[in-house]
């Protein structure tokens, strides 16, 4: 399973406790720290290794100004699940 986690805050600590409690019973991969940028992102999934039961990715919100918006990303990366974790006024027009 691949879940993806956004928001404008709480996505590594978010990210974190899936990552957590998949561990308990699944074998899998989390993006390391906060890395949450498009070069970042493409690394750590990259990261994941067959058998793996499930990745968890943080991605950036892509406010304005972002070079990939986070429809874009989500577009990209197709996330069999998805976490918003909250959105902030600076993001509500992203």
């Amino acid at each position: 399973m691949f879940i993806g986690v956004t928001g404008s805050c709480g996505k590594t600590t978010t990210k974190e406790i899936i990552a957590a409690v998949l561990s308990s019973q699944y074998k899998g991969h989390k993006s390391p720290g906060n890395s949450n940028v498009l070069g970042e992102a493409i690394r750590s999934i990259l990261r994941t290794r067959l058998g793996y039961q499930f990745c968890v990715q943080e991605f950036n919100v892509g406010g304005i100004g972002e070079a990939i918006p986070m429809e874009q990303q989500f577009t990209m990366f197709k996330p069999q699940m998805g976490v918003v974790t909250t959105v902030g006024d600076d993001h509500i027009s992203a």
